[in-house]
């Protein structure tokens, strides 16, 4: 039987695809135990990052999201950030975003978002896994008015990934799988109400410094088992490009 376990979770490809299976499966069984309205999105960005110091890394995001159905809005993100690496399991960031929505209903808003963040690789070995600590300051906007909603709110989230077939070129296959939870530590939540995801990924490198990664998500305006919510399957297109190493 130990033998057995060994040889599971030494076959990186094949426990990363079990742990992705079960964490979407978990989500979609929390989804039809509560009665709630589904919707579908679509994310498409682009991560650039450019390495400053031997430890320290300016990056970011550029992108744009939208629902499935109805194409009622339409969401610009830009989040520049910096990252610092202060040992080998942990690394601090911090940055803004801004995140703005056009609305075909309501008024457009503006969501300005400064957040600081804490990096923590453990265990290395064996399922590594990632865990990432996040504070984020929002002022929420509504550009009619010009009234704002301000919160603070928290993030954890944890995740593995395993890796195969990496070549001297720079190319290789990922997959990654996670589970994130939010918390609204004061103040109003504004217009993102999201309260629990998960999440599996393929991540592909194509060349030293070009990574694609193609990621599906189940995010809930609830916890886990809760009642009447709102969920969101959100298919994410992300292209990474490392500018400098």
């Amino acid at each position: 039987m130990c033998e057995n376990a060994r040889n599971w979770w030494g076959g990186g490809v094949e426990r990363a695809v079990a742990v992705s299976c079960a964490l979407l499966a978990m989500g979609g069984v929390c989804a039809a135990h509560a009665q709630h309205e589904l919707g579908g999105q679509v994310w498409i960005d682009y991560n650039p990052a450019w390495q400053v110091s031997p430890a320290g890394e300016l990056f970011g995001d550029v992108g744009a999201r939208t629902e499935l159905e109805g194409l009622s809005w339409f969401r610009l993100v830009v989040r520049p950030g910096f990252r610092q690496r202060v040992s080998s399991r942990v690394q601090v960031g911090g940055g803004v975003g801004s995140f703005y929505s056009a609305n075909d209903i309501v008024d457009d808003r503006w969501e300005l978002r400064p957040w600081q963040g804490m990096v923590v690789s453990w265990p290395s070995s064996g399922v590594p896994l990632e865990h990432y600590v996040r504070i984020e300051q929002r002022i929420d906007l509504n550009t009619g008015t010009w009234d704002a909603r301000v919160s603070l709110r928290g993030r954890y989230r944890v995740h593995t990934r395993f890796e195969w077939a990496r070549t001297p070129a720079g190319t290789y296959w990922r997959v990654l799988a996670g589970v994130e939870g939010f918390l609204t530590l004061v103040g109003d939540q504004g217009q993102f109400r999201e309260q629990f995801r998960v999440s599996a990924a393929v991540e592909r490198g194509l060349r030293p410094r070009l990574v694609l990664l193609g990621e599906v998500m189940l995010q809930r305006a609830g916890w886990l088992l809760a009642g009447r919510t709102v969920d969101d399957l959100v298919v994410r297109i992300r292209f990474f490009q490392y500018l400098r190493q």
